[in-house]
């Protein structure tokens, strides 16, 4: 079995597992049902590092304290970033909550560069996305850029 199906089939049973301010995996059960959890107590202490990178894992990448470069032009109306994993609409879930604010920080710098490409998501939706992670962003007068209409 997979540490992953363990871990899983230990929480089913009735066994939370978290990671301690020292990042040490540590468990809490109900006494009445040791003798039950045995076996997979045993388990998941001699899969201990294992399980430790799991719980890693699902806690997801959060993003970094201070907002990363801006690109010309942008100025910051409030950095609040969201712990992982966000939903992002419609349907997305971000785990690295880093690489994707660095990601549409990029995305954005391309876009007020070239406001026709067809390269990366327009404007408003690179805008949405970032505030739905907690990077509220604003266009300096100079700066704001009209998307292309279709004809």
């Amino acid at each position: 079995m997979k540490v992953g199906g363990l871990v899983r089939e230990a929480e089913s049973a009735g066994i939370e597992i978290f990671l301690d301010r020292e990042d040490k995996v540590r468990v809490r059960y109900a006494e009445t049902h040791r003798e039950q959890l045995v076996g997979l107590l045993a388990q998941l202490r001699s899969h201990r590092n294992d399980v430790a990178a799991v719980l890693r894992e699902r806690q997801g990448v959060s993003a970094p304290p201070e907002c990363p470069p801006l690109p010309p032009g942008v100025r910051l109306v409030r950095y609040a970033p969201k712990s992982p994993p966000v939903a992002v609409q419609p349907c997305s879930i971000v785990t690295d909550v880093d690489k994707f604010i660095r990601a549409y920080l990029r995305d954005l710098g391309w876009r007020l560069e070239h406001p026709k490409g067809h390269v990366c998501a327009p404007l408003p939706e690179i805008l949405a996305k970032l505030a739905e992670v907690g990077v509220e962003l604003e266009l300096e007068p100079a700066e704001v850029l009209r998307e292309p209409r279709p004809h």
